[in-house]
Parts: structure tokens; C-alpha cells; sequence
């Protein structure tokens, strides 16, 4: 293993302030579907920065839904509700199949009306400047992820304050690029991963996990990606290129 040891810090501080420049985020939806027309059932945005190795899991965004929302005529239409993710989350995520069981059993609609929490969505990701140019947003599965989130927000405030990002990114492509898609669970940069994501409160299937998750993937490939072009530029250097 190299000498060269990656850090991410996250940063635990609900007070602290972002900073000004540099930011990326990295989003995460879970669904009750694959398409892209999916039922949404909770969506994650998490700020990080590149340069500084941190993430900001407290500073993140979450909005929950309840599947009774998607069994109204008026959204029917607009969103999918696939029967094998249904199953999927059941035998994936027990304790929340049971809450989403009960909130369909008993026609509870949290935490609001997916309208309100559409709006929400856009003016945190205009706050924070999503939006702006140069500011990159991160998916792990950028093809799947996206035109969820447009699907989603179009279906609820088509007539309402439109959002777009210039710079949509995927995680697993940046990962996959620095590290490899055959690496193993014994190679260095794996551990790397691993020991970070021992750090992340939550678990899997959680947006604010998975979107930390994806953070610390996107800071740990460009770290591996700059300490290989340091070593090429070593090497070149002593051989007079």
C-alpha cells in the first residue's frame, strides 16, 4: 500500500458555515420504482467540498414522503409504483416497510403535501447556489437519479420556479475511473472507502448515508487520481522528461 493515506473529514458542527466557493453536492433518491417517472420516497442532498476533504452531513437536505401521496388520482399519472421494488423494500428494509404500511393502511400523508416539499427542494437548492455555474452535483447513479428528480419536481410545480443544474455528475463514473471497476474488497482504496463509511452515521437504502457515501467516493477518486499524477510527474521529472 502506498505511503500516501486519503483523509475526509466530516464534519459534524450544525452551526458551522459553508463555504463560499468550492462547493459540489451529491443527492441520493429512494424509490418505489426504477423508471424514471419512479414515486418518490425520500431525497437526500448532502454539501461537500473537494478541495477541503469535507463533507457536511448536517448541512444536507431530506425530504420524506408517504406512498399514500402516489394514491391520488391527481398523481397517479404522473408517477410509477413498480411491485417488485415494493417487494424489494420489503425484504431489504423491514422496520420501514412497516411505516410505509402504516402510513398507507391509515392515509397519513408525511411530513406534508409533496407540493410544499417540491418547493422546499427548489429554494434549498437555489440558496445554496446548485444552480450556479461551475457548481457540480454529484449522483452515484447519475442516469437514475436525475431524471427522477426532474420528473418529480416538473410533476409538482410545473407552473412554479423551474430548477436546473448545469454540472450533473456521476459519482460511480468518477470512482470508477480513479480506482477501477475490478478492484477487490483487499485493495487499499476500498479500505479507504470502507473505513470512511464506518464514520457516516445511518445505513444503506438512507439518502443522507448514501449521499455521504457517494461525497467521500467523489473526495477519496480525486485524491487517488492527484497522488498518481504527482508520482507520473516524479518520475518524469527524474528521467528528464
Amino acid at each position: 500500500m502506498p505511503a500516501f493515506t486519503s483523509e475526509v473529514n466530516i464534519c459534524n458542527f450544525s452551526e458551522i458555515e459553508l463555504p463560499e466557493t468550492d462547493m459540489s453536492y451529491a443527492i441520493d433518491i429512494e424509490t418505489l420504482s426504477t423508471r424514471s417517472n419512479a414515486a418518490v420516497l425520500e431525497i437526500g442532498i448532502v454539501p461537500f467540498s473537494i478541495p477541503l476533504a469535507t463533507i457536511y452531513p448536517l448541512q444536507a437536505f431530506r425530504a420524506v414522503f408517504s406512498p399514500h401521496l402516489y394514491t391520488s388520482l391527481a398523481l397517479s399519472e404522473y408517477f410509477d409504483i413498480d411491485s417488485q421494488t415494493v417487494s424489494w423494500w420489503k425484504d431489504t428494509d423491514i422496520e420501514r416497510a412497516k411505516q410505509y404500511d402504516e402510513y398507507l393502511a391509515n392515509g397519513i400523508e408525511y411530513p406534508g403535501l409533496s407540493q410544499d416539499r417540491a418547493l422546499d427542494i427548489n429554494e434549498w437548492l437555489v440558496d445554496h447556489k446548485v444552480n450556479a455555474a461551475g457548481t457540480d452535483i454529484y449522483a452515484w447513479g447519475a442516469s437514475f437519479d436525475f431524471p427522477i428528480l426532474e420528473n418529480f419536481m416538473h410533476a409538482n410545480i410545473a407552473s412554479g420556479p423551474s430548477i436546473y443544474y448545469k454540472n450533473k455528475r456521476c459519482a460511480r463514473t468518477v470512482w470508477d475511473f480513479a480506482v477501477g471497476k475490478c478492484a477487490n474488497e483487499d485493495d487499499w482504496r476500498i479500505k479507504e472507502l470502507a473505513a470512511v463509511k464506518d464514520m457516516i452515521p445511518g445505513k444503506a437504502h438512507e439518502t443522507i448515508y448514501d449521499a455521504t457515501v457517494a461525497a467521500a467516493s467523489v473526495i477519496l477518486a480525486y485524491a487517488f487520481t492527484n497522488e498518481v499524477s504527482q508520482d507520473l510527474y516524479k518520475m518524469r521529472s527524474l528521467r528528464g522528461i
